[in-house]
């Protein structure tokens, strides 16, 4: 990475960080004060960071798991070893033999290669499967807490109406779920030491589990406000959000969310 790349990664960081206070900003006008209350009280809690430092962790022994093997044996090879490794090519007569280094070389290839779609297959997977069973727990609560702490009779004796109330819960705790997932970013930006990864799965995979949380999170969030206990939100919420896709994988169906990250399309 040389001193232009640096500042291209300095400049982006500072425009993600602009946008993000924009994006905030912007979200509080329009979603009115119980969006703006809600995501200071859940980073308050403390849930979101631990939930941040679980998912980072999770990531980082993914990473440390499928890391490339560049120790390699140092013992030379036959001629024969050599070209099988690094594959027949044209080679004129006065051009040198294949040397054991090509072969090393090859061989590393070979390694980022394999890292690389190991990697990359099981960070996917694991992201989406992540956020098909942390979103439902994480947006059952979003109406039932109110009612069990008895302070949803306060809210609905305010100039506030349903709409602000739910609306304002929901789009909290998305923002915050998505600032969960997001904390792989800078630690996907490692693999480049090894050759990176195809960030056009990584990004399908961001944009699929995007669309789970925002879906599982509306359905939990509806269970929520229709139930008088989280325990009752979260029993009515799994079944509905989870056996549609257990139907399909049952059906073989190529249209489950778990298919659709494998393959990388829609």
């Amino acid at each position: 990475m040389n001193g232009r790349d640096l500042l291209a990664l300095a400049g982006a960081t500072a425009i993600a960080i602009v946008l993000v206070a924009a994006l905030r900003r912007g979200l509080g006008w329009l979603l009115g004060p119980v969006f703006v209350h809600e995501t200071a009280r859940l980073v308050r809690r403390g849930h979101v960071f631990w939930l941040r430092v679980g998912f980072g962790l999770l990531t980082l022994g993914m990473l440390f798991a499928a890391k490339p093997d560049l120790n390699f044996d140092p013992k030379p090879e036959s001629e024969m070893e050599i070209l099988q490794r690094v594959g027949p090519r044209w080679r004129s007569w006065d051009e040198p033999p294949v040397t054991n280094w090509e072969a090393r070389l090859a061989r590393t290839r070979e390694s980022l290669a394999k890292f690389a779609d190991d990697f990359s297959a099981a960070f996917r997977l694991v992201l989406v499967v992540a956020a098909m069973a942390a979103t439902p727990l994480f947006f059952a609560s979003a109406i039932t807490e109110e009612k069990e702490r008895r302070s949803l009779d306060f809210l609905l004796g305010t100039s506030l109406s349903s709409w602000d109330i739910v609306i304002g819960k929901y789009a909290a705790r998305l923002l915050n779920l998505v600032g969960v997932i997001l904390t792989a970013v800078p630690i996907l930006a490692l693999t480049q030491f090894w050759g990176g990864v195809d960030w056009r799965l990584i990004i399908h995979s961001f944009v699929v589990a995007l669309v789970v949380m925002a879906s599982y999170g509306a359905v939990a969030t509806m269970c929520s406000a229709m139930s008088a206990r989280t325990r009752s939100a979260l029993l009515a919420v799994y079944p509905l959000v989870l056996l549609p896709e257990l139907l399909l994988h049952v059906a073989e169906s190529p249209y489950t969310i778990l298919n659709v990250v494998r393959r990388g399309d829609v």
